[in-house]
């Protein structure tokens, strides 16, 4: 994997991320007994507008990283379902909730691949997928205490039978 591809997605994944902190910021109000402004509605649209731009070149750079679930279906189906501030405030109580538990859960997904994708930035290497790994051939350090233990017994008992050891 290389360095500069790692630091790539690390830098869109992050911008996603505040992203989406913004999102929520424009949820809350859609929840609250605050006026709803046109600015809060152009703001709330651009804001879905960036997501969906670093949703789709997240989904392209993503796989040579590796298989790194950021919550990409579930982001797409909240932009969906959030039409604008002013629709999240005439939903029903229960689908403000259901909308609160699928962004958070984006959230964790997201900030969990940042810290993937810092952890390969600084050098990690992940162990091959799907395949087994391959054991070493040879005796196990069990199998070679076993027969230690017994030579060394045939070797005291060959001294005591012969008299060297008292």
């Amino acid at each position: 994997m290389k360095q500069q591809a790692i630091d790539e997605n690390l830098t869109l994944v992050q911008n996603t991320l505040e992203l989406w902190l913004s999102f929520k910021r424009f949820m809350l109000v859609g929840y609250s007994e605050t006026e709803v402004s046109a600015a809060d509605e152009t703001d709330f649209l651009e804001v879905k507008s960036s997501v969906s731009k670093n949703l789709r070149a997240l989904s392209e750079r993503i796989r040579a990283v590796g298989n790194i679930d950021y919550g990409e279906k579930t982001i797409r189906e909240l932009l969906t379902k959030c039409v604008s501030v002013s629709h999240l405030r005439n939903i029903p109580k229960s689908d403000q909730k259901a909308i609160r538990k699928d962004w958070h859960s984006v959230f964790i997904r997201l900030s969990r691949t940042v810290g993937a994708l810092k952890f390969l930035s600084e050098g990690y290497q992940p162990p091959p997928v799907g395949g087994k790994t391959k054991k070493k051939k040879g005796p196990t350090p069990m199998v070679i205490g076993i027969v230690v233990a017994v030579v060394i017994g045939i070797a005291i008992a060959a001294a005591v039978f012969m008299g060297l050891v008292g």
